[in-house]
């Protein structure tokens, strides 16, 4: 807790910054990943999986959410969590893993529009999504979510904004997903 209330105030523990951005750097996890200096930090973290979140708007208290902004999570010992895991296949599970996204917005009406694209981050396969749907509170949003999927640990980086904002972010959240290291 002491780390987030530092960052709030400004101080970068992180890395070496550039004008505009801080960089975060998780050794144990191998995450390096630029932000918005003007963004808040905050990580969460249980048995099943490790939480980073990069927002606009401030989260203090578990009911606080977040408009604009990207999460990192990170879970652990997928093939126990997900039934969709297939340790020896991970395109497979990168392919079902953004599927699943997919299906439960149909399942619940929400999905607008939807596109995927295989790239690479940071020599490393990923799939990146673009979703845009109705949210559970009734607004339209977009999002790009990365999934990734190394040594039984899924990566999902979901960023989003609303859907008439997401142009105004494409641009930052491809820059950082180009300069980000999430293994």
């Amino acid at each position: 807790m002491a780390v987030v209330l530092l960052l709030f105030s400004g101080i970068n523990l992180f890395g070496q910054d550039e004008p505009g951005f801080r960089t975060f750097v998780n050794e144990e996890y191998n995450i390096k990943i630029n932000y918005p200096a003007n963004w808040y930090y905050k990580e969460e973290h249980n048995e099943v999986l490790n939480a980073f979140y990069f927002t606009k708007e401030l989260i203090v208290k578990e009911t606080d959410i977040y408009k604009t902004g990207f999460c990192i999570m990170r879970i652990k010992n997928a093939d126990k969590n997900y039934r969709y895991v297939l340790k020896d296949d991970p395109d497979a599970t990168r392919r079902m893993f953004a599927e699943m996204t997919r299906q439960v917005l149909i399942k619940k009406n929400q999905l607008i529009h939807d596109k995927y694209e295989a790239i690479r981050v940071a020599g490393k396969d990923a799939i990146l999504c673009e979703f845009s749907f109705i949210n559970d509170f009734g607004e339209e949003e977009t999002e790009f979510e990365l999934v990734m999927f190394e040594n039984n640990t899924l990566l999902s980086l979901i960023m989003e904004a609303p859907v008439n904002e997401f142009d105004n972010y494409r641009g930052l959240y491809r820059r950082i997903i180009s300069e980000a290291v999430l293994f």
